[in-house]
This record gives C-alpha cells, structure tokens and sequence, in this order.
C-alpha cells in the first residue's frame, strides 16, 4: 500500500491538531504555550505539519537556519516527529525530502535533526543561536 502525505507549513486551522502531536514529543508543553510558540504567521513557517490523505496529522516538525560557527549555513530541527501506525517510516522519509527542499531554499548545506526532542519549554520559546550539534544527525544538502 503506498501512502502519501501533504507536507507544508503549519496552518493556523492546524495549530490545535498538532499540539495532540506535540505533547507526546514535548509532555511539559501546554496549550496555551503552544498557542504562544504558532500565534503569528511568521512563528508557524518555522513548523510543518504531514498530514495524510485524511487530514490527520501524521507528523511533525521545526526548522531553523542558523550560521553554525563550523558548520556554515545549517537547518537545525530540534524536533522531528512521525507517528503512524502502518507507516512511520514513509512520512519521516517524505518529512526529510522536505527539510532537504526548504534547506536548500534557505541556502543551508546541512541539516541537524536533534536525536530527541529538547527537554525544555525554554529551547523552543529562544531557539539557540548556535545549536550543539554533538549529538543527533547531521544530514548533508548537497
């Protein structure tokens, strides 16, 4: 059985069907914070959603450039969800083809995908400047 999914930038009709999503990636995260995290345009294009044929949301994920000091231009992704039952392996390949297509948009040569989602409330409300990239994966563009 193939699957598909509809990957693009966080709709303000999404917001609330993605936090189902995220408190299982982020427990501590609260709705009203999540509101806060998506209130404006600008804050949800930093998030995709994968949605399936259904509408439901299969995925996922934000994204960063940032200017790592060794690095250079990178896409940093602090988090990176799937979940499906039958598929969960088709919508992270399809969640990655897309990071890949929107970091080469941005000029970024690398993407970091954190190897779990940050602990703290703190890191998605300030994103860091210069992300540790010690541990995760780090994906090259090119």
């Amino acid at each position: 059985m193939v699957f598909h999914y509809e990957i693009e930038s966080l709709s303000h009709r999404d917001v609330v069907r993605a936090f189902a999503v995220m408190q299982v990636v982020v427990p501590a995260l609260d709705l009203e914070t999540w509101r806060r995290l998506t209130a404006t345009e600008a804050q949800r294009r930093q998030w995709a959603a994968a949605k399936d044929a259904r509408g439901y949301i299969r995925g996922i994920f934000r994204m960063t450039p940032v200017k790592h000091p060794l690095l250079g231009d990178l896409l940093d992704v602090p988090v990176f969800a799937s979940i499906s039952l039958i598929d969960e392996s088709g919508v992270s390949r399809e969640i990655i083809a897309f990071a890949r297509r929107w970091a080469e948009r941005e000029g970024c040569r690398m993407i970091h995908i954190w190897s779990s989602a940050p602990a703290s409330i703190h890191v998605l409300e300030q994103p860091q400047s210069v992300p540790d990239v010690g541990f995760g994966m780090i994906y090259s563009v090119e």
